[in-house]
């Protein structure tokens, strides 16, 4: 082979190299060119799809709370008036008519639907025929709705198909009475996402979760584990059993066309998990034909340019060395180009590791990644920095061993010597060591990783210091609940001891003359049971099951009438250095309360704020408006009146703080200045009133704050007169039903004294055999009996013989519950043990004469 054969071979050969390169070069930078429009339209097409289903979401959640509001619109009242009553008809007489508006406004509206507390559904509007049965399994959503009273939303697979559900719960006058259900068909986002973007469209749903559809139409395609449905149907059959749909995108050929099909969006159930898929699919048909006629063409001028190359060099080896010289002048303009294509892929690269520092430092964990072998850290995020006061540069410069006390040192390196081993992947409850020196509980996950060739552990620190708290704080609570199970004890065998002690004086004192000598001592006998009775009331109030009555009262009433009564002027004279300011400022003060517990409630904050200001101190007693939103404070949204009890002493220790609410725990001494139930007492009976007492303390002094629910209720007018005159009965017959012989005896004294024929029985069994005999004008019944009948029980198998007898219910102690129940049968009144002749005799005289 001669020099010019050979000339022109490797001339060829380098022209088809740098051919081949150019050529690969091209359909590589076609085919991302292509993924970039289909990355492109993806986006775009997700974006329309979450800004559809975004905008139907929160304007039904919108529309339901509006549709409840009946305090807002008063027209509405009915609808929930009969919902409260579970009264079923009238029920679907009111809300049809807005059911059919909303069908009017919206064709895919198609469900409205009432449930009942314990989930039991009362009515659907859509179907009234069908009714009365427990849906917590296929609908949670409504179970969660009622447990929690607040309002969930999302998709759910049902009878019907997939719909979106916005469930809304219900209340009335102060009380949750259920949840009302929207449901919108899917074709809704379906048929507006077709419409804007006019590309097929569909959902596609689990299997698992499709089985709950029995009403399945035309328009589902089902598969072996996925089932989808759409009005383009027939575009997916051809190739349904070789889709993956749990891929994010895929090709698929249908009718000869390649489309890309590509989940759009998640359609999330209430608890946030993926129900179904929002699926599109987009034809890139005329994108590869596009791409493969861009290749042929190509392919078509590199061979022609080859063929061209071979006659010229052929032809023109004279020029061989002139063409070799302007060769390599291009050589270099590509490799010129080379180096700017490589400078972009380098910038890329540094802008996802910026991107990626970015989640980094924003990561609201604390993130660590220490080097295995040296245990020296190499990496800190700012919320690890903040959670332990350090910068990164000093987190960085130190090991495992700074971060943790010096008795938990061994702890610490153990637990992540087998993290960076993978033996665990999470430990609990490691202490950390602050800059400031203050210990902190963690959780640390970690996973093992590899960087610049070393063996590195990445550790996620979860401070846990808070849910320590809520701990600690439910320890408390139980604690407090345990004390008062015992107090509610204690407190009602209490009260029936105490009758006697304060009764029979009573009962002395009406019949022995004024001048007689007995009168001191019997008086004395009556007010220590009086005491003793105000012992035990504190008691009831721990327990919190104490049976009272709470209305609408003044609280600037009370106020005045507290700094009026003997218990204040008590106070004023054992500290008479003290000075007493009332700043009652807040323009609403009515709120649904119980009187008594309510004044000893401020006697006890009074007096201990009066103890704690010492020689030349102030207590004030501030009152003010405040609304409450989003269950702030642990308080119910709403309209609050605040009572501040406030002393310039010199503050609470921060360790008697976090125990000042607790039975007995008390700085006083113990029987002399104080039982150590004063603010035990102020904590239950603010529970029981829906409201929040809260302690700020200084060094210049400390604020007790309760938060009491304002009233809707007119100011019930109280008569302080006691005189028993106007009390006196016509000869009425009364039936005492009460388990204490000697509370018998007490009763029938003082009705006979009032001038009643009273007669008595021991259990509800015995009264239920009188009355089959005799008629009684009406009973006094005491509300725990044992054994046997309790006081609601009775009632309820008396009424049944005589539906109009009219009944006073007697209680030391009883569940809340019990005495309403009675209250709602149709007892007139209850009256707490131990009751005076005067609060027996105007009970039975305000139900004889109503």
């Amino acid at each position: 082979m001669n020099a010019k054969w050979k000339v022109i071979l490797l001339v060829m050969l380098i022209i088809v190299s740098i051919c081949t390169f150019f050529i690969y070069l091209l359909i590589k930078d076609s085919r991302e060119n292509l993924e970039q429009f289909v990355a492109r339209e993806i986006a775009s097409i997700r974006a329309v799809v979450q800004t559809i289903e975004q905008n139907s979401s929160r304007n039904y959640r919108s529309r339901v709370k509006s549709f409840i509001d009946y305090k807002k619109f008063p027209q509405r009242e009915p609808i929930i008036a009969a919902f409260s009553r579970q009264d079923r008809e009238i029920l679907l007489k009111t809300s049809r008519p807005f059911y059919q508006i909303l069908k009017k406004e919206n064709p895919y509206f198609s469900t409205l639907g009432w449930a009942t507390p314990d989930n039991q559904v009362l009515l659907r509007v859509h179907r009234p025929h069908e009714f009365g049965d427990n849906i917590v399994k296929m609908r949670p959503d409504i179970a969660a709705a009622n447990k929690t009273r607040k309002q969930v939303y999302g998709y759910r697979v049902a009878r019907i198909g997939l719909q979106y559900r916005v469930v809304q719960p219900v209340s009335y006058q102060g009380e949750h009475i259920g949840v009302v259900q929207f449901g919108l068909d899917n074709n809704l986002l379906l048929d507006a996402i077709y419409e804007k973007l006019n590309i097929p469209v569909g959902i596609v749903i689990p299997n698992k979760k499709f089985a709950f559809v029995d009403e399945a139409s035309d328009d589902y395609l089902v598969g072996p584990n996925h089932t989808i449905r759409s009005a383009q149907l027939e575009l997916f059959r051809e190739s349904f059993s070789h889709i993956d749909w749990r891929l994010d995108q895929q090709e698929f050929v249908s009718g000869g066309k390649t489309y890309i099909i590509a989940n759009a969006v998640d359609l999330l159930n209430f608890e946030q998990q993926p129900e179904a898929k929002v699926f599109v699919a987009l034809d890139i048909s005329a994108a590869l034909e596009k791409l493969q006629s861009h290749i042929i063409f190509i392919l078509s001028v590199s061979a022609g340019l080859l063929l061209l190359s071979f006659i010229l060099l052929y032809t023109s080896y004279g020029a061989l060395v002139q063409k070799i010289v302007m060769l390599n002048e291009s050589l270099e303009e590509n490799n010129r180009e080379l180096e700017r294509r490589v400078s972009e892929r380098t910038t890329k690269l540094v802008e996802s590791e910026q991107r990626l520092n970015q989640i980094l430092d924003h990561a609201p964990l604390g993130i660590l990644i220490a080097d295995n072998e040296s245990r020296s850290f190499q990496f800190a995020n700012p919320a690890i920095c903040k959670m332990l006061g350090y910068s990164r540069q000093e987190l960085e410069s130190v090991g495992v061993e700074a971060l943790h006390p010096d008795d938990k040192i061994d702890f610490a390196i153990e637990s992540f010597t087998a993290q960076a081993r993978g033996e665990k992947w999470l430990t609990t409850d490691i202490p950390f060591k602050r800059k400031d020196e203050e210990v902190v509980l963690a959780d640390v996950f970690s996973e093992p990783v590899t960087i610049n060739g070393r063996d590195c552990v990445v550790g996620f620190i979860v401070d846990q210091s808070e849910r320590k708290e809520l701990e600690q704080k439910l320890n408390r609570a139980q604690k407090m609940e345990a004390v008062g199970t015992m107090a509610s004890g204690v407190a009602h065998d209490l009260n029936n001891i105490l009758a006697g002690i304060i009764n029979y004086p009573e009962l002395l004192l009406r019949k022995v003359p004024e001048e007689s000598g007995l009168r001191q001592s019997l008086e004395a006998i009556r007010d220590s049971g009086q005491r003793a009775a105000a012992v035990v009331a504190d008691l009831l109030t721990v327990a919190r099951g104490v049976a009272s009555v709470r209305e609408a009262h003044d609280v600037h009433g009370l106020i005045r009438e507290y700094f009026d009564s003997p218990e204040c002027d008590k106070i004023k004279g054992s500290h008479p250095e003290i000075r007493c300011v009332q700043a009652l400022d807040a323009k609403n003060s009515v709120v649904d309360c119980a009187p008594m517990q309510l004044k000893k409630a401020l006697m006890n904050l009074t007096l201990n704020a009066a103890e704690a200001a010492g020689e030349d101190g102030q207590v004030s007693i501030v009152t003010a408006n405040e609304t409450i939103e989003d269950s702030e404070q642990g308080l119910a949204p709403g309209e609050y009146l605040v009572l501040s009890v406030i002393d310039n002493g010199t503050g609470i220790a921060q360790a008697d703080l976090e125990r000042i609410f607790e039975p007995f725990y008390t700085k006083k001494e113990m029987g002399r200045s104080g039982s150590g139930l004063g603010l035990t007492v102020v904590w239950n009976m603010v529970q029981d009133h829906r409201g929040k007492v809260q302690v700020e303390s200084s060094e210049s002094g400390s604020c007790f704050k309760i938060y009491l629910p304002l009233s809707t209720d007119q100011i019930i007018a109280e008569k302080t007169d006691e005189n028993v005159e106007y009390l006196v009965g016509n000869g009425e017959r009364i039936l005492v039903v009460d388990d204490e012989s000697h509370m018998r005896d007490i009763a029938c004294q003082m009705l006979s004294e009032l001038g009643y024929k009273a007669e008595s029985v021991s259990s509800g069994e015995k009264a239920l055999e009188f009355l089959k005999t005799h008629k009684v004008d009406l009973i006094v019944i005491d509300m725990l009996m044992a054994p046997g009948m309790n006081g609601r029980e009775t009632y309820e198998e008396i009424i049944k013989l005589y539906p109009a007898q009219k009944a006073v219910i007697a209680s030391g102690y009883s569940e809340s519950a019990e005495v309403k129940d009675a209250m709602r049968l149709g007892a007139g009144a209850f009256i707490g043990k131990p009751y005076s002749i005067f609060q027996l005799g105007k009970a039975v005289k305000q139900i004889l004469e109503n």
